[in-house]
């Protein structure tokens, strides 16, 4: 179903039978679990700011893909509260428009970590570490 036509080249035409592709065509594969990609953010007293810290690419520092069942747990979690401003922020930065946030406040610290990146709580590690 999701083939290409090698004869044709790594091009749009060569998936012309499976009904070409686009940007926002998901064509799932063997090769790797299906993911959501995510900016990190943490508050700055002010709003949001980008997990990095970088003066050029901060934002592009910032993001991560992960698993998207993994991404619908942590999403959960995400109080009701701050939703609204992580929405802003996303209308606000071009760069984040497709991107989902996920803010780095005390109670969501769990889920991800500098030293062993995203899903500490899911993997059942404690969350004080």
């Amino acid at each position: 179903m999701n083939t290409l036509k090698l004869s044709k080249g790594y091009t749009k035409a060569s998936a012309e039978d499976s009904g070409g592709w686009d940007e926002e065509t998901r064509i799932p594969t063997r090769l790797g679990d299906d993911t959501v990609r995510l900016a990190l953010v943490v508050a700055d007293g002010e709003g949001w700011r980008p997990y990095a810290e970088d003066d050029n690419y901060a934002w592009d520092l910032s993001m991560l893909s992960v698993p998207r069942h993994s991404w619908h747990k942590a999403e959960a979690a995400i109080p009701t509260t701050i939703q609204l401003s992580l929405e802003t922020l996303k209308e606000e930065i071009k760069v984040l428009k497709w991107v989902n946030l996920f803010p780095l406040t005390p109670d969501l610290l769990a889920w991800y970590s500098k030293l062993t990146g995203w899903g500490i709580q899911e993997e059942g590690a404690d969350e004080s570490d």
